[in-house]
């Protein structure tokens, strides 16, 4: 992910993952996040996990990942046509050791958490408390 899109990097709270929400209290502020192997469909992470806070204009969310790998300079590629529709994607690079790897769309990512959590606040909103019994 761009370097100058993140803030910082915490230890994902077990208790975030297990809640209903997607938003993780970092310092005293609610912010939600997107896990990336519910995002891609993966399975749930045998160890320890970590949230990266990442801002793009005025908004802040957090990505989950399960490992951090350091900070490299690349050039980015666009992608190609087929991969047009590939969520939260946007580009790709080749990595030092000559693996390809894959760069983030942080906007797009944020825009996606925020808008799951203000969906998720309205259903619960619009929801009778005699069904909330």
């Amino acid at each position: 992910m761009p370097l100058e899109m993140m803030i910082e990097c915490v230890d994902m709270p077990q208790a975030a993952m297990e809640r209903q929400t997607r938003q993780v209290n970092v310092r005293g502020d609610w912010l939600p996040f997107v896990s990336l192997r519910e995002l891609f469909g993966l399975p749930p992470a045998a160890g320890p996990e970590f949230v990266v806070i990442v801002h793009y204009g005025d908004k802040r969310a957090g990505i989950v990942v399960d490992r951090l790998m350091g900070e490299v300079q690349a050039v980015i590629k666009p992608l190609g046509d087929i991969f047009r529709s590939l969520r939260g994607i946007s580009g790709s690079t080749i990595l030092g050791n000559g693996k390809p790897a894959l760069v983030l769309d942080v906007p797009q990512l944020i825009h996606h958490a925020c808008r799951r959590e203000r969906r998720r606040i309205r259903q619960a909103s619009e929801t009778p408390a005699s069904d909330m019994i």
